[in-house]
C-alpha cells in the first residue's frame, strides 16, 4: 500500500512480491508525477530496500543488469561506468551516488522500452576521495533487479624516493647479461632509457621490458650488443606523479680473445682533439679493444666508420703504460677505397716511445713471429709506427702486407714503461697517434 503524499512531497511505496518477500521503494523529496501526456507516474531519486526488490544481480529475473567500474579511480580522471541490462527490461534508471561524482545523473531515468537492452557506457570524474557504489536498477511489469559495483576515489600516494640510486656494474662485456636494480616505492610502471656516446639507443631489457609493459618490479636484466661507454636512467611513475632515478655508468667492452696475454688495457678515454680537458673532445671509457671506436670516428658522437675508418688522431688520455693495447680490426673483403695507409706517432705530445706491431694475433711483440715490415720499435714523435697494404699491392714498398677479409690486432705498447715522459702522470700517459692512408 501507498501512504498519501502531499504535493511534492516524499512518497513511501511498499510492495509484496508473490513470493511474499518485501519491498520498499522511496523517493526523493519530488514524490510521484505524472508523465507529460501519459497516465504513467515517475519518481526521481528512488531508493529500493527489501529482498523482494530484486537488488543483488545475479538472480532469476529476466531483466537483470549488471555494472562494472575501475576499482582504481582517482579523483580529477575521468573513467567509465558500464552497464548492461537484459532486452527484457522495460526502464533503469541511475542509483546512487548523489554527490561528489559528475556524470553520473542520480535518480533519473536511463532509458524506457528496447532502448535498455545491450551496454551502455556513461563517463564520470569524482571530484572528492572516497568510496563510490556505482548502482543501475531495472524493471519490468513484475518487480526490480539491480546491481552495483565500487569504485574508491583515493589517489595512490606519490612514487618514492625522488633521485633514487641505480645499481649497475660498472662493465660488462658485449652480449653478457647484467643487471640492474633500484628501490621504490608505490610506482605502477618504470620507463628506462639509455643513452651511448651522447646518443639515445635501444637497450634490450631495460628500454623496454615484455611486449611493451614498463615493470616497475627491480632488478632488470639488461644486455648490450655494442660497446661502448651507456648512461642509464630510469623514471618511475603511477596516477599520482613520477620520480627519475641518478644516472648509471655501465661500460660495455668486447672480452678479449682467449690468446690475448696478460696486461692487456681494454677500457680508456679517448680525445679527439687536443683540448682534451673540454668534455665534448672526449669519449669515457671506450672499449679500446676495437680499432673502430678509436679511429673509426672524429668526434664522440659521430658516425663509426668501418676500416680503414678515418684520417685521424685520437689521443689516448689515460693510457697505462705497465700495459699494452690491442686495437681488433677485420680488412674489407672487397671495396676499399685504398690499397694502403700508415700510423704515426702525432706532432702534438711527446711520448712515451712506443714499440708497435701488426699481427693475426692479441699483444704479440716477438719479431719472429711477425711478417716482414709488422713490428717497430722505439717509435717517437712524428715517427711512423707502421705501414700497411694491401697482399700484393705496392710491390717493392716495404709494409705490412694485410689479406683482404682477415682479422688483425694494431699492437701498441711502451717501450721503456720505467722511462719518465712530461705527459705522464705516474703510469697514466696521453699518448696520440695519427691513422692516415
Amino acid at each position: 500500500m501507498a501512504t498519501a503524499p502531499q504535493a511534492w512531497s516524499q512518497v513511501v511505496v511498499r510492495m509484496t512480491t508473490t513470493q511474499q518477500t518485501p519491498c520498499t521503494a522511496t523517493t526523493d523529496a519530488n514524490g510521484l508525477r505524472l508523465v507529460p501526456g501519459s497516465t504513467d507516474l515517475q519518481a526521481t531519486g528512488v531508493t529500493l530496500a527489501g529482498a523482494g526488490c530484486g537488488l543483488q544481480g545475479g538472480g532469476s529475473e529476466n531483466y537483470q543488469v549488471a555494472v562494472t567500474a575501475p576499482g582504481n579511480a582517482t579523483t580529477g580522471n575521468q573513467f567509465n561506468v558500464t552497464w548492461t541490462a537484459s532486452s527484457d527490461a522495460k526502464s533503469c534508471f541511475y542509483g546512487p551516488p548523489v554527490s561528489g561524482v559528475a556524470g553520473w545523473p542520480s535518480g533519473t531515468s536511463a532509458c524506457t522500452g528496447a532502448a535498455c537492452a545491450g551496454t551502455h557506457s556513461v563517463p564520470v570524474t569524482i571530484s572528492t576521495a572516497g568510496t563510490y557504489n556505482f548502482k543501475m536498477i531495472c524493471t519490468n511489469a513484475t518487480g526490480a533487479a539491480g546491481a552495483d559495483v565500487t569504485a574508491s576515489g583515493a589517489p595512490p600516494p606519490a612514487p618514492t624516493p625522488a633521485d633514487f640510486a641505480l645499481s649497475a656494474p660498472a662493465s660488462a662485456n658485449v652480449g653478457e647479461a647484467f643487471q640492474v636494480s633500484w628501490a621504490v616505492q608505490n610506482a605502477t610502471s618504470c620507463q628506462g632509457t639509455a643513452t651511448l656516446g651522447g646518443s639515445s639507443v635501444s637497450l634490450p631489457g631495460w628500454t623496454s621490458v615484455g611486449a611493451g609493459v614498463n615493470s616497475a618490479t627491480s632488478p632488470r636484466t639488461v644486455t648490450a650488443s655494442q660497446a661502448g661507454a651507456y648512461t642509464l636512467s630510469l623514471r618511475c611513475e603511477n596516477t599520482s606523479g613520477f620520480v627519475t632515478s641518478q644516472n648509471a655508468s655501465v661500460t660495455i667492452v668486447t672480452p678479449p680473445s682467449n690468446s690475448c696475454p696478460a696486461g692487456l688495457q681494454s677500457v680508456g678515454d679517448v680525445s679527439y682533439h687536443v683540448n682534451w680537458t673540454t668534455s665534448s673532445n672526449v669519449a669515457r671509457n671506450v672499449d679500446i679493444t676495437q680499432f673502430k671506436n678509436i679511429w673509426g670516428r672524429n668526434a664522440p658522437t659521430s658516425t663509426i666508420l668501418d676500416w680503414p675508418q678515418r684520417n685521424y688522431a685520437a689521443i689516448f688520455t689515460t693510457y697505462d703504460k705497465t700495459k699494452y693495447i690491442a686495437a681488433k680490426f677485420k680488412v674489407p673483403a672487397s671495396g676499399m677505397t685504398s690499397d694502403f695507409g700508415r700510423m704515426f706517432m702525432a706532432d702534438n705530445l711527446n711520448g712515451p716511445n712506443t714499440t708497435v706491431s701488426i699481427s693475426k694475433t692479441c699483444g704479440e711483440f716477438t719479431p719472429t713471429n711477425l711478417g716482414a715490415n709488422c713490428l717497430t720499435t722505439n717509435n717517437g714523435k712524428n715517427d711512423q709506427i707502421v705501414g700497411w697494404k694491401l697482399a700484393g699491392a705496392r710491390p717493392g714498398w716495404p709494409m705490412c702486407e694485410l689479406t683482404p677479409g682477415e682479422e688483425y690486432y694494431l699492437n701498441i705498447k711502451a717501450t721503456d714503461p720505467s722511462a719518465t715522459s712530461p705527459d705522464c702522470n705516474g703510469n697514466v700517459c696521453r699518448l696520440q697517434i695519427q691513422n692516415s692512408y
